[in-house]
């Protein structure tokens, strides 16, 4: 017996004039009805294209009420229901997928502890500080290899569960790394460490370190504060720490620029910050007037987040570029971009409390989704340095880490 699919028309094929739509439509629903193979998917097109060349529209009209009572007698209620399929929208390229080279897995513990990543070192050996009791909080150096993964312990801080040990402000070069610990009742300790010879160092102790406080290693100087009287700066090696003039009401943002805050400066708030420059003298008031200590400013955006975390509003400092992002949401208080270009963002809810955490890039005017986040603890678990980028995946089983020198 001949197939009967090879009676019904192709669209390249050529047809007779009289070659009616309601005979095509006939025929195909006859086959149907005898359990013949169903119709091609392109039979729609094919008989409304031959239909228009071919027919008037009471011929149309009259076809169509024919073909309407075959349908009740066969039971095909979608004969013409089919059409083209509308493109299916792409996703945007991952991290892993356009820095494949800046992304690095690790466990989601070591030593059967938490940890959190805080710098990728330019030969890709990891820096992580573990954190809660029992046990220390530890510094490690880790390094993954094809097949196996150590992790050299750097420096170790006796804590209890009462009182930890707080590891922060961790920074690091191919020469040496600093970091700050606190401890309740105990004065900010300020640490260094050189590679070379695995040189432990007590810098400084900062009995009174304001809300802003931190640690910058830049060079062969560790820069630190404020604190009641400024900001300091010590030979990274150990030696006398060196007050910075006028820097009582500063904080540091990206060294050598300090935000001026002589309105607030035990805190964020402030109205419009003024940035400066303390290599260069370099001074400039934001056009950025933020509301709350949820805003901040870089030497080149200002990043105003509302109420509940959103709307996420960017903007340089000369005020231009001002864009609000109604998708996304911001977790951090005074987050200001990432590479002076990348803002860590996440996307709403989409069920479950999981959200997308994704990079905002401003200058490149896309995003590019890191991996979601499904309950309270993930968010513990993010790191966000100006050098690199951690987050949590595969349920809590992985770590996964972006070295952000290495992205283009």
């Amino acid at each position: 017996m001949p197939d009967p699919r090879l009676d019904v028309p192709h669209p390249d094929d050529p047809q007779p004039e009289d070659h009616a739509l309601g005979d095509v439509l006939m025929r195909t629903l006859n086959r149907a009805a005898d359990g013949a193979p169903p119709p091609p998917d392109d039979l729609y097109r094919v008989v409304s294209d031959r239909a228009a060349r071919r027919r008037s529209g009471l011929t149309v009209v009259a076809t169509a009420v024919a073909v309407l009572l075959v349908l009740g007698t066969v039971g095909l209620m979608k004969v013409t229901g089919v059409g083209e399929k509308a493109p299916v929208a792409e996703r945007p390229a991952s991290a892993e997928q356009l820095w494949p080279d800046a992304v690095t897995k690790l466990p989601s513990s070591i030593g059967g502890r938490t940890f959190t990543v805080d710098a990728v070192l330019p030969d890709r050996h990891i820096v992580i500080h573990t954190f809660g009791t029992p046990g220390n909080a530890e510094l490690r150096l880790v390094q993954k290899g094809a097949d196996n993964l150590t992790a050299r312990l750097i420096a170790s801080f006796e804590q209890s569960p009462k009182n930890p040990a707080i590891i922060s402000s961790v920074q690091a070069d191919s020469q040496r790394m600093a970091w700050r610990v606190h401890r309740a009742g105990f004065p900010e300790r300020i640490y260094s460490y050189r590679w070379s010879d695995r040189k432990l160092t007590l810098l400084d102790e900062v009995a009174h370190p304001r809300d802003t406080f931190s640690v910058t290693l830049a060079g062969d100087q560790v820069v630190y504060g404020p604190a009641e009287d400024g900001i300091r700066t010590v030979p990274a090696d150990g030696g006398a720490p060196h007050l910075l003039d006028h820097t009582a009401h500063s904080y540091e943002v990206y060294w050598p620029w300090l935000v001026l805050n002589p309105v607030a400066p035990e805190s964020l708030v402030t109205a419009p910050p003024t940035l400066w420059n303390v290599d260069t003298g370099q001074h400039w008031i934001a056009n950025f007037h933020p509301t709350s200590r949820r805003d901040a400013c870089s030497p080149i955006w200002c990043v105003e987040v509302g109420d509940g975390g959103y709307p996420v509003t960017t903007q340089r400092v000369d005020g231009s570029n001002r864009r609000t992002w109604d998708e996304f949401e911001s977790s951090w208080s005074g987050l200001t971009p990432l590479r002076h270009r990348y803002l860590p963002v996440f996307g709403h809810s989409i069920g479950n409390h999981t959200r997308l955490l994704q990079l905002l890039d401003l200058a490149g005017d896309r995003t590019v989704p890191l991996g979601y986040l499904t309950d309270d603890d993930d968010l513990l678990a993010v790191a966000l340095h100006d050098d690199v980028v951690a987050w949590p995946a595969d349920g809590g089983r992985t770590t996964y880490v972006l070295d952000m020198d290495r992205i283009r």
